[in-house]
């Protein structure tokens, strides 16, 4: 369905409205610009350029954080107007004002948004279905632990289960891996033609953004039914930050509601979470209970917020999750790129470090769109066509990058 936003900035109201003024304070007819004007000659590139070209204080937007730049075009009540109704205070925070601007952008004129019908999960698990059908062989719970040049081949070991050693060769390598997992891989200083600009591009140019996830299951629903399939969503200055509420399928009872905190209000929750005493579990399968299970303080404040929120007492859940993605090996939920680094000069530079090795990086975290699933399937798309790839017949847009 439409996001909230596009409906907003059409009318003019709400956060969308707050966003598309600052927008404009910044960068005058950023708002014109693709893709909230779709009519050519409007496109990425177009928008790209026009970006680039825009100057803060006489200065290039790279080399200064959104915030920064946020606090000369709009008040402090405005600014907090905006981290409490956004949903997710990182988007704003220390992210680098080019790319920030160019997230806001999207999300102000995408307009819809879509959910998977099985779940997010299912994306990878159809992806590795269809790898697997296509030969590929699919080994879980290995960690990389260091690679080095043999001979004409790459030498990888890898941790199993968390003990056992395995090493072997290969002509190739494609780490499809964030920030904190690169940096737990002892890179041999030989895989890169220039010594040390692997490493201080590999950890300064991205910044991990920390955020965590709360489910709470009801056996008996406690608020009216959304149609199914559909998605609600609130927002709120509380620390729960933003609440969702699945729509229930015919002759189902009971309720599922998800909170989603990030920056400083997910420490909030990391805290609670540290609390012995466990909360049953929601999860489906026992190798998911001990990683996934909710502390009992942990839901009796989320409990209570959503209470306050809803403005009634709420009967307490029958079963609860929680994940935090700031622990090891993923070190946050999602990257934004640092201020003062041109992310358009790095991303080719982290997808090949050494133009003379076979040796590739993709996904989430240095990618045209960190923060987003299609930055982790276009930088993946893009590494394939540098393996020699012919580009899918059904990306169409010529400005794909």
């Amino acid at each position: 369905g439409e996001g909230a936003e596009g409906s907003e900035a059409r009318d003019g109201s709400g956060r969308a409205a707050l966003l598309g003024y600052a927008l404009e304070k910044l960068a005058r007819g950023a708002t014109s610009e693709w893709p909230m004007n779709r009519a050519a000659p409007c496109s990425a590139q177009a928008t790209f350029a026009f970006l680039r070209g825009v100057r803060h204080r006489g200065r290039p937007l790279h080399e200064f954080s959104l915030w920064n730049v946020l606090a000369d075009v709009i008040s402090t009540e405005a600014y907090a107007l905006l981290v409490a109704t956004l949903g997710s205070a990182s988007l704003i925070r220390v992210v680098n004002a080019f790319d920030g601007v160019w997230s806001l952008v999207h999300e102000l004129g995408d307009g819809q948004g879509f959910r998977l019908v099985e779940g997010y999960q299912s994306l990878p698990l159809e992806l590795t279905r269809r790898a697997e059908g296509a030969g590929a062989v699919v080994h879980l719970h290995h960690q990389l632990s260091a690679i080095a040049r043999c001979g004409e081949n790459f030498s990888l070991a890898f941790a199993a289960n968390g003990s056992n050693k395995i090493e072997l060769q290969t002509r190739r390598v494609i780490l499809a891996l964030p920030q904190r997992a690169l940096q737990q891989v002892a890179f041999d200083p030989d895989l890169f033609s220039v010594d040390g600009v692997f490493e201080p591009m590999r950890d300064r140019a991205v910044r991990p953004m920390r955020s965590c996830k709360m489910f709470l299951v009801y056996d008996r629903a406690w608020r009216a039914a959304e149609a199914s399939g559909s998605i609600a969503a609130r927002y709120t200055d509380m620390p729960m930050q933003q609440g969702y509420y699945f729509g229930r399928g015919a002759g189902e009872q009971g309720d599922v509601v998800m909170a989603y905190a990030d920056d400083v209000s997910s420490t909030f929750w990391s805290s609670l979470a540290d609390d012995d005493a466990r909360f049953p579990s929601a999860a489906r399968e026992a190798a998911d209970v001990d990683v996934l299970r909710a502390s009992e303080a942990l839901v009796q404040s989320l409990q209570a917020q959503f209470s306050a929120l809803h403005g009634r007492e709420i009967a307490p859940p029958s079963g609860a999750l929680y994940f935090d993605w700031s622990s090891d090996p993923y070190g946050g939920a999602w990257h934004a790129w640092a201020p003062h680094f041109r992310s358009w000069d790095i991303r080719p530079k982290m997808r090949q470090p050494n133009p003379s090795l076979d040796l590739f990086i993709c996904g989430e975290a240095y990618s045209q769109r960190n923060g987003w699933v299609e930055g982790a399937i276009n930088s993946a798309e893009r590494t394939l066509e540098r393996l020699g790839l012919s580009r899918p017949g059904w990306i169409s847009d010529p400005d794909f990058q």
